[in-house]
C-alpha cells in the first residue's frame, strides 16, 4: 500500500520532477562546455557591455608588442577611434626582426595603421629587439614608456594583457600595469592575442563572435565588447592584408584572419 502511495505521489508531481532533471542536465552540460571548450558560448556576449569609443578630440594612445598587433587586437577600435575625430598615437615597442624582416614590417606597419586612419606622425618606434623585451633593463622600459604616456597626455590607454602567453605582450603589459597604477582618470583597454583556443577556432570567420576565454573571466576583469561595423570590420581586414611577410606562414596566417569578427574584446579599466 504505501509503495502504491508513493508511486501515485511521483506521477502527480512527475512534470516538476522532470523540469528539474532537465535543469540539473542542462547545467551539468554547460559546465562540461566551458570546460571542453574554455570559451563562453556566444549567447553570452549579449551579456556583455559595450566599449565606449573616447569622444571626439580626445587622445588615444596604443601600444603594440610587434608589427600587427595592434591591428589584431584593436584594429576595430583605433578606426572607429580615428573616424569619429580622436588623436590616435601608437607606439610600436619591439623590432618585429625575429626573422631579419625588421625594414619590411616596419613599412607594413606603416601601411596596416594608415589605413586604421593613423598618421605616420602619430607612430613612435622603440626597436627593441623581438622576442627579448623581458630581457631588457625593465626599469629603462617602465621610462621610456612614462615618457611617452607623460608627453602623449592620453585619455584612453590601450595595451596587451598581462596574462598573453607571448613574453612580449605579457612583460608590456605588466610595465604598463605598473605605470598606469600611479595615474588617475585614465580609462584603459586591454587586448588578448595569444592564449590556447583563442579566438575560437582559429579560422577565418568573418560572421563569428569573439568571446574572452573563460579562465580570465571574473569579477575583477570585466571585459567588454566592441561590436564592429561593417565598414570597420572591412577596413581591420584590409590593413591585416598589408602585413604580408606573416600571412605567407599558414599557421600566423589562420591566428591573423580568425581575429576579423563582428566584434572585438577589451579588459576596461577606469582609475580615479
Amino acid at each position: 500500500m504505501k509503495i502504491k502511495t508513493a508511486l501515485e505521489k511521483i506521477r502527480e508531481h512527475r512534470y516538476w520532477i522532470v523540469l528539474a532533471l532537465l535543469i540539473l542536465s542542462s547545467f551539468g552540460y554547460y559546465a562540461y562546455y566551458l570546460k571542453e571548450n574554455q570559451l563562453f558560448p556566444e549567447a553570452a556576449l549579449f551579456f556583455m557591455k559595450e566599449v565606449e569609443i573616447p569622444k571626439d578630440g580626445q587622445n588615444v594612445l596604443v601600444f603594440s608588442p610587434h608589427p600587427d598587433d595592434e591591428t589584431v587586437g584593436a584594429g576595430g577600435f583605433i578606426y572607429e577611434s580615428a573616424r569619429k575625430g580622436d588623436k590616435v598615437s601608437i607606439v610600436l615597442v619591439t623590432d618585429g626582426d625575429k626573422r631579419g624582416l625588421s625594414v619590411k614590417r616596419y613599412s607594413e606597419f606603416e601601411e596596416a595603421t594608415g589605413l586604421l586612419g593613423v598618421k605616420k606622425e602619430n607612430l613612435t618606434f622603440l626597436g627593441y629587439p623581438d622576442g627579448g623585451l623581458q630581457k631588457e633593463d625593465q626599469g629603462e622600459v617602465k621610462g621610456k614608456f612614462s615618457k611617452i604616456i607623460d608627453e602623449e597626455n592620453p585619455d584612453v590607454i590601450v595595451y596587451p594583457f598581462t596574462k598573453d602567453q607571448h613574453l612580449d605582450h605579457s612583460t608590456t603589459g605588466k610595465i604598463l600595469d605598473e605605470i598606469l597604477e600611479e595615474n588617475k582618470k585614465i580609462i584603459s583597454y586591454k587586448y588578448l592575442v595569444h592564449h590556447k583556443r583563442f579566438p575560437y577556432p582559429h579560422l577565418f570567420r568573418p560572421d563569428d563572435y569573439i568571446l574572452p576565454p573563460v579562465i580570465f573571466v571574473n569579477i575583477s576583469q570585466r571585459w567588454q565588447k566592441l561590436m564592429l561595423s561593417t565598414e570597420a570590420e572591412d577596413q581591420k581586414m584590409e590593413a591585416l592584408l598589408k602585413y604580408k611577410t606573416q600571412l605567407r606562414y599558414i599557421s600566423l596566417r589562420e591566428l591573423l584572419y580568425s581575429f576579423v569578427r563582428k566584434n572585438e574584446v577589451f579588459i576596461a579599466e577606469e582609475r580615479k
